[in-house]
């Protein structure tokens, strides 16, 4: 069995090798106008690394019917990045939409992401 220092070294020691520059931003409804209109912000919820892989075969086709045709990446951000679906991955000048959080059934050294681009 790992241990929770040893976990916490491999989770920092993967984080150290990614190698991509990139943004995670969530759109977050704000409380009613006086007019009754909602207002929506745009909120920072990660600025760092990650690192961007094609989604295997198995995984296109477990999620086929969240991505259909659209051009997917596997995003791997540090452990415990706090991401949901639908937030906005923006890499250089591509921008991604999270389509699916890949919980492990195990122990995690990144959190990983399925992720589509937006056209």
């Amino acid at each position: 069995m790992i241990s929770a220092s040893d976990l916490a070294s491999i989770q920092a020691a993967a984080a150290t090798l990614l190698d991509t520059a990139c943004t995670v931003t969530r759109n977050t409804s704000t409380a009613a106008t006086v007019y009754g209109a909602r207002q929506s912000s745009i909120t920072t919820i990660y600025s760092g690394q990650c690192s961007m892989a094609k989604p295997t075969a198995g995984q296109m086709q477990a999620y086929a019917n969240v991505v259909g045709n659209l051009v997917t990446w596997i995003i791997k951000l540090p452990y415990g990045t706090a991401v949901e679906r639908g937030d906005t991955i923006t890499i250089g000048t591509d921008v991604l939409t999270v389509q699916a959080v890949l919980n492990p059934h195990s122990l995690a050294a990144l959190t990983l992401l399925l992720a589509t681009e937006v056209r």
